[in-house]
């Protein structure tokens, strides 16, 4: 009997433990799993969530937010009027003149007895403007800005196959107007557009062309020439005698002419003593084959020679800026590349429809050339020429290595371009570590109210 009832009690005992740790695991899994119901359940939320704000990314970047081609040419449109609207202001408050003449007589006197010499004058030209006939566009292309590859691209709207050509500008005679009437038809039916740029930009980059890189033989002595009356200004400066007093036709510097005119014609193309300027015949175009509307004309690179540059022989960019202030910036000869935009496209007396900047020039030429439909015919001669922080430092550097007082004279200078096409001299003594100018000193300089 007591072995049986030992028994019970060990059997009621382990039934009881049994039942009670089942009681607990039932407990504790029931918990646990409330408990990851709940983290499930905020993981859950949380990827609702962010979903939800993707979505909503996604929403506020949608098709709508971009303007439709037609709204992007109405902006630009509106832009260029606002340009324009500038420039027109800029010639009314210095009261550019005009005078131009369709009379070579009359161009010959004027230039020869510097009559445009210090006033603020235009003179409406031919060989400023650059055709697209086929496509009905004009451009008043300046040199240093862009307008190589523009040439390039108009000369093949004209079905010349351009080979080889570092020189486009060499042949523009055959895109310019052949005649006044010409102009003004093209006045009143072409669309018509010039390209400008920050001008101490434009000047560095004549510099580094001119001065530095380019092996053309005619520049040699012009090299020499800017060192020389560099030199001299420097010198009779020293002496007090100011800019004014400057005696630019002495002994050393002796010139019947620019020295840039003995070596390129007043269009800046061919040199005239190029031999490939001259065919047997007499003619001038020897280059291109006979007339034949069904085959293409080939433009050929005229030969020269190279004469490389000895780091001596290379004017500081001080020299070269000191040099530009002592010309006349009437754009003969290689002046071309720093002549004023104002004087190279007379914008006061011939009005654009479209004024670009090499800024902005992706955009602008992208306007163009949808606007015209060029480009259909020819691509968009542009490549992504935003400024690299490379570029940014080779500024500096060039206007940290110019008196704050040089860069002055050359904002006076081109004090017009400046304020017609809404650039700021200060961008360039800020980066050249310059003390900026004020804007009351500006009014002053510019003669602002």
């Amino acid at each position: 009997m007591l072995i049986l009832w030992t028994n019970e009690i060990m059997y009621r005992w382990k039934v009881s433990v049994f039942l009670l740790t089942s009681f607990t695991l039932l407990c504790v899994e029931l918990y646990g799993r409330g408990k990851g119901g709940v983290k499930n359940e905020r993981m859950e939320d949380l990827e609702h969530s962010a979903a939800d704000e993707d979505m909503d990314d996604y929403e506020t970047v949608n098709e709508e937010d971009f303007p439709t081609l037609r709204e992007w040419i109405d902006d630009r449109q509106l832009l260029y009027e606002e340009r324009g609207r500038v420039v027109r202001e800029v010639c009314h408050k210095y009261k550019v003149g005009n005078t131009t003449s369709n009379s070579s007589v009359t161009d010959f006197i004027n230039m020869s007895t510097h009559a445009d010499k210090n006033h603020l004058v235009e003179r409406v030209k031919l060989n400023q403007f650059f055709l697209s006939r086929p496509q009905q566009v004009v451009g008043c292309l300046i040199n240093k800005v862009a307008s190589s590859s523009i040439v390039k691209s108009f000369l093949h709207l004209e079905g010349y196959v351009v080979k080889d050509v570092k020189s486009p500008h060499a042949y523009a005679n055959r895109l310019h107007p052949k005649s006044w009437n010409e102009l003004q038809m093209v006045d009143a039916n072409y669309l018509k557009f010039l390209i400008v740029r920050d001008p101490l930009e434009r000047l560095v980059s004549c510099y580094k062309d001119k001065m530095v890189s380019n092996t053309h033989w005619s520049l040699a002595n012009f090299r020499k020439q800017v060192k020389q009356r560099a030199s001299l200004i420097r010198t009779k400066r020293r002496n007090r005698l100011g800019p004014k007093k400057l005696n630019l036709k002495s002994k050393r510097l002796k010139r019947s002419l620019d020295i840039a005119n003995t070596f390129w014609d007043e269009k800046g193309s061919f040199p005239i003593s190029n031999p490939a300027n001259n065919n047997q015949s007499g003619g001038t175009q020897n280059n291109l084959p006979s007339a034949n509307p069904t085959a293409s004309k080939v433009v050929k690179t005229p030969k020269s020679l190279i004469i490389e540059p000895k780091p001596e022989d290379i004017p500081t960019f001080s020299d070269f800026l000191e040099y530009i202030l002592s010309t006349d910036l009437m754009g003969t000869g290689f002046s071309s590349h720093w002549v004023p935009y104002w004087r190279a496209c007379t914008p006061c007396h011939f009005q654009y429809s479209v004024i670009a900047k090499l800024e902005t020039g992706e955009d602008d030429l992208t306007y163009i050339w949808r606007k015209s439909g060029l480009e259909s015919q020819a691509p968009i001669p542009w490549e992504n020429k935003s400024r690299s922080m490379a570029k940014e430092k080779e500024l500096a550097d060039f206007y940290s290595s110019i008196p704050r007082s040089m860069l002055l004279r050359v904002f006076m200078k081109y004090r017009l371009d400046y304020e017609m096409f809404g650039y700021d001299i200060n961008a360039a003594l800020k980066l050249g570590g310059h003390k900026p100018v004020t804007e009351e000193a500006l009014k002053l300089l510019t003669g602002g109210s």
